[in-house]
């Protein structure tokens, strides 16, 4: 198969609402309802803004990979980390998913999966929450 053919079967990604009103939190992009801890904060003001402009250090080799390495005991071979969560998805595809078996997933999902999958060649299907979605009409 030609790259062409490919290229002509993506169907572009289409970011969610953006509601307009103040006050709403979308968790489903990683907006979190609080503020930065106070040490995320002070290190924020200590550091120099001209280096947001640039790619951090190469992942397979950084300060976080070390330090990753003794917080949690392991050796910095055993850390794996992305350059964003599209970077680790896509990881975690090819690394992960490689049967000719599809790959389930919660019908409420992350809506990159499936382009991911259909990136990949993967199968994969979207499987309904009947059971807590029942549970969660009882508690109401």
């Amino acid at each position: 198969m030609k790259w062409e053919e490919n290229v002509r079967k993506v169907v572009p990604y289409v970011p969610g609402e953006q509601p307009q009103k103040k006050g709403i939190i979308k968790l489903n992009t990683n907006e979190c309802p609080y503020p930065p801890a106070p040490m995320v904060e002070k290190k924020l003001r200590e550091m120099e803004c001209t280096d947001l402009r640039l790619y951090p250090e190469f992942p397979e080799k950084t300060s976080l990979v070390s330090e990753l390495a003794k917080y949690y005991n392991v050796k910095e071979e055993q850390i794996f980390v992305g350059v964003g969560s599209d970077d680790v998805l896509s990881m975690a595809f090819l690394t992960f998913f490689n049967s000719t078996k599809p790959i389930f997933f919660p019908d409420i999902t992350y809506s990159f999966y499936d382009v991911w999958a259909d990136v990949t060649g993967f199968l994969m299907r979207l499987i309904r929450l009947m059971i807590i979605s029942a549970y969660v009409k009882k508690t109401i």
